[in-house]
């Protein structure tokens, strides 16, 4: 392995807590754990290798080091994301020429699903076999959260944790969460938000009963939403979401809490359905979907069952082990190739 790899990453606020945790153990994988933070391109010079968090980054790198081996990590398609959230074409081909350079010009890629990577070939041709797929996930499976809580599976608790953009989909989940308090007036709902204001508007405008809306600490959501039955999950069929793989998925699994989700994200379709999750698709009608979840909340939970569903989950997706393992494996080849 090699140890004068460097973290590039042009604005502190890049590095949340998720992405640290990603991080880390993209670089145990590269074989230099303690790898150095840089904010600055000039602090670059004496690395071989940079890692960087999107494909503008390694353009600014290349533009500056064109011999410098660039490690990158596409945690999302942005042309298409730009598209979608601003409306601008300007953005959209901007972003599209630093993507198609990028793949181009990088060394390694780190994408985050097998949907990107198809994405990629059939949008840019990409053929490359320079690349390890690693879902985005910051938690491990906790045994004792999901045992020191399972009194929720008797009851009808309900959470969202997240922001309140669009893309979020936070419309539809509180019209889902609705509909269910007209078969279930019980039935509670956890908001977990930066935005308690808005959210508070959006609860009003929906007209939404026994809702809690409650700001709390990163170290504190775990220890919230473990204490919820179900968690929301929704997004909108689009490529966007397609190649996706929410971080959010792996914090409610962590704590067994049961995902709701849509089957817009690609890969989880085939990763995280078990018996233990509800997935629907935005064709069926709200009432349709409401009547097979419910059929499926008065169903008993065995928590030995569950707790086994997501252990085998965590072993086979969300392995951190197992991504070091595979990164060491690929990057040797990498290096000991003969181009």
């Amino acid at each position: 392995m090699v140890n004068d790899i460097i973290l590039y990453v042009p604005k502190k606020n890049y590095l949340n807590e998720a992405t640290g945790y990603y991080c880390n153990f993209v670089l145990e994988g590269l074989g230099c754990p303690d790898a150095k933070i840089s904010y600055k391109l000039n602090e670059l010079s004496k690395h071989e290798f940079i890692f960087v968090l999107d494909a503008k980054s390694l353009i600014l790198v290349k533009l500056r080091y064109p011999m410098k081996k660039v490690i990158v990590w596409y945690q999302g398609v942005v042309p298409e994301e730009a598209l979608m959230m601003f409306n601008s074409k300007v953005k959209f081909y901007y972003w599209r020429i630093f993507e198609w350079f990028s793949l181009q010009l990088s060394y390694f890629n780190l994408f985050v699903s097998s949907a990107m990577l198809e994405h990629y070939k059939k949008k840019y041709g990409y053929s490359k076999n320079n690349y390890q797929i690693i879902p985005c996930f910051n938690k491990e499976f906790s045994e004792k959260k999901t045992h020191d809580n399972q009194s929720k599976y008797r009851e009808k608790t309900f959470v969202y944790a997240g922001s309140l953009h669009k893309w979020q989909c936070i419309d539809e989940t509180l019209t889902f969460f609705k509909s269910i308090q007209h078969h279930f007036p019980e039935a509670k709902l956890l908001f977990l938000t930066f935005n308690v204001d808005e959210a508070k508007k959006l609860v009003e405008q929906h007209r939404v009963s026994n809702v809690e809306i409650r700001r709390v600490s990163e170290g504190e959501v775990d220890e919230y939403i473990a204490k919820c039955k179900y968690g929301f999950l929704i997004r909108e069929d689009n490529t966007v979401n397609n190649v996706a793989t929410p971080t959010k998925m792996s914090t409610y699994l962590s704590v067994g809490t049961i995902p709701i989700m849509t089957d817009a994200i690609h890969d989880f379709n085939s990763k995280i359905l078990t018996k233990y999750s509800f997935c629907y698709s935005q064709t069926q009608s709200i009432e349709n979907v409401i009547d097979d979840f419910c059929v499926q909340m008065n169903a008993d939970i065995d928590v030995n069952e569950l707790v086994s569903e997501y252990h085998h989950i965590f072993n086979v997706y969300y392995n951190r082990n197992m991504y070091v393992e595979s990164i060491k494996a690929k990057f040797a080849c990498m290096l000991n190739r003969k181009d």
